[in-house]
């Protein structure tokens, strides 16, 4: 029953893999086809009205929370939204004369201002590259780990999907860098700008939609070969394992964390490293009460439920949504308490810890939990829930600690916190973007 499950939950977002490559780019290849039919200045309205339509589209997908690569879609409504401006400002400059200015007015033909093929394909182009190099620091990477949690929580799935966001996105900017030096060379070397006569038709639209057609087919067949490689047990598809919680325990004494080398996972990829000695999986639960989160450590430490002080932390769904990870936060008064219960490992401060991370040695998964606690706690103590600064200082950072942080009014579940760290009054143009960020519902 789980493996029927779990095939249907994953051929899902194979499809909605495809299915959102097939949408975001036909988005940005169709106006270039209808561009031959479709009066040149109604080319830059239709881009608005298709970038509408997708960020109405990722605002659903959002709101399901469905699984899928939303930095291709976010790209895509960058390309769409560029893209009309420079259209509709080459527009402007020729009803206005400015470019008559600078050209030759026999050499002008204000019938075909400009060539749709020479403005999206490069725009994408350099919009794929951005977000390429950006990688994790991206604003719609961020919204998702903040949403769904980091690609380590939602496991297999999630992994896949993340794999398949940064190939989406090498051929967004492969297809459209061959699409835009072809255009490039057939304008300067064939094109008249007089007419679009049938030569014209079909390299400067036809082909690159076609050309669009052939790399979707191209990622059907891809999928499909996805799908078939999964349902084979392949391994390595951790899905296998059934229904389960994890229980994940952090725990901490003033400005010291608890740690070991992690001797239980070593033939899971990352996970023989440091990492917190105190968790375990259990028969599958939506939800883990305080109580029996606290019988369990207490069980798991050899330890009285009134020697520690236990707090949960967050709650991470894998994405194929059979299992998940509950993680807490047990606070003692003394490292004598843990030291002689029977958890193995060793006290690390602050600065170590760093060091460990800085040096990639502690487990992927201990290295979310660390990122989340650290990014709501500071953006806790730095600004309200609408961004805006406690204190009155620019870029003014409160010292980080451990100590106190089983009795801080915050709740690590909020995933509020987390978009506040990242758009805040501290960044550049704080009130414009929370502008465009109202108009646009949030997504952009």
């Amino acid at each position: 029953m789980n493996d029927s499950r779990q095939n249907n939950d994953f051929r899902n977002i194979v499809y909605s893999l495809w299915f959102n490559w097939t949408l975001s780019t036909g988005a940005v290849a169709l106006p270039i086809l209808l561009s031959l039919w479709i009066p040149m200045p109604w080319i830059p309205i239709l881009s608005l009205v298709l970038m509408l339509a997708m960020i109405s589209y990722t605002r659903g997908a959002y709101a399901n929370k469905t699984t899928m690569s939303y930095t291709l879609t976010a790209i895509v409504v960058r390309t769409l939204l560029i893209s009309a401006v420079i259209m509709e400002g080459i527009l402007i400059a020729y009803n206005h004369g400015i470019v008559a200015q600078f050209f030759d007015s026999e050499e002008l033909n204000s019938e075909l201002p400009f060539l749709p093929v020479l403005i999206f394909c490069p725009v994408m182009l350099c919009v794929g590259i951005v977000y390429r190099m950006l990688g994790k620091r991206t604003s719609t990477f961020q919204k998702c780990d903040a949403l769904f949690g980091s690609y380590v929580e939602r496991g297999f799935i999630g992994n896949i999907v993340k794999e398949e966001s940064r190939y989406q996105i090498s051929t967004v900017i492969a297809m459209n860098a061959v699409a835009t030096v072809l255009a490039v060379i057939y304008y300067f070397v064939f094109y008249i700008n007089v007419n679009i006569n049938s030569a014209d038709a079909f390299f400067l639209c036809w082909f690159p939609f076609i050309g669009y057609l052939l790399v979707t087919v191209f990622m059907g067949t891809r999928y499909v070969s996805l799908w078939g490689y999964y349902a084979q047990d392949v391994e390595g598809s951790n899905t296998r394992m059934g229904e389960k919680t994890w229980l994940r325990y952090l725990v901490m004494c003033d400005d010291s964390i608890y740690l070991a080398r992690n001797e239980e996972f070593f033939d899971i990829p990352g996970m023989d490293k440091i990492d917190t000695p105190a968790s375990l999986f259990v028969p599958f639960r939506e939800k883990a009460p305080r109580s029996y989160a606290s019988e369990v450590f207490a069980h798991l430490s050899a330890l009285g439920e009134d020697k520690f002080v236990l707090r949960f932390m967050y709650l991470s769904q894998e994405a194929e949504g059979l299992s998940n990870i509950v993680h807490y936060i047990v606070t003692v008064k003394e490292q004598e308490i843990i030291d002689k219960s029977s958890l193995h490992g060793k006290w690390y401060t602050i600065s170590q810890l760093q060091r460990l991370i800085y040096n990639r040695d502690i487990a992927p998964i201990l290295a979310s939990e660390i990122h989340r606690l650290y990014t709501v706690a500071m953006a806790w103590k730095t600004y309200d829930r609408d961004g805006k600064r406690l204190y009155k200082i620019k870029n003014y950072r409160p010292l980080f600690r451990f100590s106190g942080i089983g009795d801080w009014d915050v709740d690590f579940n909020d995933p509020h916190w987390l978009q506040v760290a990242r758009f805040n009054e501290d960044k550049p143009f704080f009130r414009l973007r929370r502008w465009i960020r109202r108009v646009t519902g949030g997504e952009y």
